[in-house]
């Protein structure tokens, strides 16, 4: 059985996808799916294990594979077709079998802004955004080639072009991708690439701008804080893998977009 493999990076629109694809594709019983495991979830009052394992690989810096192994052989249901949430790369080699990989990638200027205003919202950061770039987080530099490689969380202060390639490659061989504005197409895509008979409702699962209450979100305000423009300098210093990963994406991913609708075949 193929099992579905949605690595949920923090911030490029993943909500949206589990909230118009893997929702309706994929019953409650046959998925382990984060978004399931929040306040107001079907399954809030059960551990969640995805923010655990995230913290662990990311507080300690070991490899993410080894710390989803300890899980997966005491905690983790090993019966799901789909396994959702905030996790790195490498899990398919512990679950074993034939796996598939979804994510969204997203423009890591925009991506780490939006995360400094959920940290803050949930008042887990005390400073101000140049505090936040210099702090030292994994989120804040080249975030998304990290959980594309498989010991992006235990060398996360020294990726490398090696790593970007590494990235590159797994994304592109292993992955259905897009960036973060195609999401509708992408969609649309994946319910017809995998058959499912469900309407792409279009749901923007939006939980920064104005505030918007999703299904599913944790239950706090949203807010919005000021952006200091004389840190972006450093933002963008600390992420040039991110911005040649993402642009990567989004020229890739449009181009099999269009051969597909040419009809042509990959």
């Amino acid at each position: 059985m193929l099992k579905y493999l949605f690595l949920h990076m923090h911030k490029t629109g993943g909500t949206s996808v589990v909230e118009n694809f893997w929702k309706p594709s994929i019953p409650l019983d046959e998925r382990y799916l984060e978004e399931d495991h929040l306040p107001g979830g079907p399954r809030e009052q059960e551990a969640y294990l995805y923010n655990y394992m995230y913290c662990t690989a990311r507080d300690f810096r070991l490899n993410y594979r080894d710390v989803f192994a300890a899980f997966w052989n005491t905690h983790l249901p090993r019966d799901r077709r789909l396994y959702s949430g905030h996790f790195g790369y490498g899990i398919h080699d512990v679950i074993g079998g034939p796996c598939r990989y979804a994510t969204v990638v997203r423009d890591p200027i925009a991506r780490t802004i939006s995360h400094f205003h959920v940290v803050k919202s949930l008042k887990a950061f005390d400073g101000d955004f140049g505090d936040y770039i210099q702090s030292g987080g994994i989120e804040t530099s080249n975030y998304q080639t990290m959980l594309l490689t498989r010991d992006g969380f235990s060398r996360r202060h020294c990726l490398t072009v090696a790593d970007l390639d590494e990235a590159l490659h797994n994304l592109t061989t292993e992955f259905d991708f897009c960036v973060t504005e195609d999401i509708d197409d992408f969609v649309d895509e994946l319910i017809v690439k995998y058959r499912r008979p469900i309407v792409n409702a279009r749901i923007w699962a939006n939980r920064t701008d104005d505030s918007i209450t999703v299904k599913g979100s944790p239950l706090f305000v949203h807010e919005r804080f000021p952006v200091d423009e004389s840190a972006m300098g450093l933002l963008i210093e600390k992420n040039q893998l991110d911005l040649v990963l993402y642009q990567s994406a989004r020229d890739e991913s449009r181009r099999r977009r269009r051969k597909t609708n040419q009809g042509g075949n990959e």
